[in-house]
């Protein structure tokens, strides 16, 4: 009896050595795995798989709202302190994230669709990040809300007020019509996904490629491309309450990047980035230089004071086969 009690100890302590020993091979393998965040390069959709803990994204509005007014505000989360560069259709700024990360924007809207891209900067290791999204904004939408708002009593009544606005947030589709039937219009995005839309008596038109024109259903035709607006259903299927008939307007051509001088030769400024990236931009007279002072705010100046080893953020162009600034922060002098 003795002896297999003997056996089963030594048995056991064999056992938790093996399991300890797991244990820590585990730890171990663990700790020695590189931290990485996928990061998107909304220039060219590629994923860049950088080791970096940085990253942006964009509580309001979501993607693709469809908005009645303007300037709207954006909000986002980032890593506290950062640069965010912020490119609209028409405008370029700078803001600076809070202690908790959180940054806000005034950004100002175009008729149809605006395309809004960001860029984040962490200056303490160098690394940015970046994302978009697209808003529609129409004055003519009419944006009946069914849900109104009222003091709730609790916060599962709060949450609950809060869930029925976002299914009541209008949104839009927009793309190339590819099948029209009575009652439903089916419509083939940039990006090649197919969604359905569905019109009914109360469905308004416009055309608005040259000047805004009221049409009717009748005169849409397979290969316009429109901008349907109005709230979506379980199936995701868009219930219109308007449509214009505009033009795609391609691809946005802004590129936002982080970079550091290596030199300027008049209008030409050749720069690298991070990932060891050179590249080439140009500066026209429309270009806008900004240039952070010692408060932290960021004042208009001149090209002269663009220097080699400058770190800048820049929105970029693209012209044939060359970039022209539309915009030059500099957010660090070289020393």
């Amino acid at each position: 009896m003795q002896k297999e009690i003997v056996i089963a100890i030594v048995f056991g302590g064999l056992l938790g050595l093996v399991v300890a020993f797991g244990i820590w091979r585990v730890n171990v393998s663990l700790k020695n795995q590189p931290d990485e965040t996928i990061t998107g390069n909304l220039n060219s959709g590629e994923i860049n798989n950088e080791k970096t803990d940085l990253s942006l994204s964009i509580s309001s509005p979501p993607d693709k709202s469809v908005m009645t007014e303007e300037p709207v505000e954006v909000v986002g989360i980032t890593e506290s302190g950062a640069y965010v560069l912020i490119s609209g259709n028409e405008d370029d700024q700078i803001v600076t994230s809070d202690e908790n990360g959180e940054f806000r924007a005034q950004v100002g809207l175009v008729g149809g669709i605006n395309h809004l891209n960001m860029l984040s900067y962490s200056h303490t290791n160098k690394k940015s990040v970046s994302t978009s999204m697209k808003l529609v904004f129409s004055t003519l939408f009419d944006e009946e809300q069914d849900v109104e708002s009222s003091d709730s009593s609790s916060i599962e009544e709060a949450v609950s007020e809060k869930i029925d606005r976002a299914k009541n947030m209008p949104k839009a589709y927009f793309g190339t019509i590819t099948d029209i039937s009575e009652g439903s219009i089916q419509i083939r995005s940039q990006e090649g996904e197919i969604s359905q839309t569905a019109v009914n008596s109360e469905t308004t038109y416009a055309n608005i490629v040259k000047a805004t024109k009221e049409i009717s259903f009748s005169d849409l035709a397979i290969g316009d491309f429109i901008v349907a607006m109005g709230l979506t259903d379980g199936n995701q299927i868009l219930e219109a309450k308007r449509i214009l008939v505009t033009t795609s307007n391609g691809e946005d051509e802004k590129i936002l990047v982080e970079a550091e001088i290596v030199e300027r030769d008049g209008s030409e400024i050749a720069a690298k980035r991070a990932n060891g990236e050179e590249m080439i931009f140009l500066m026209n007279r429309s270009s806008e230089i900004f240039l952070k002072k010692r408060d932290g705010e960021f004042t208009k100046s001149l090209v002269s004071e663009i220097k080699n080893g400058d770190s800048v953020l820049c929105s970029l162009i693209k012209n044939e086969q060359s970039y022209v600034a539309s915009s030059v922060f500099i957010v660090e002098k070289s020393e």
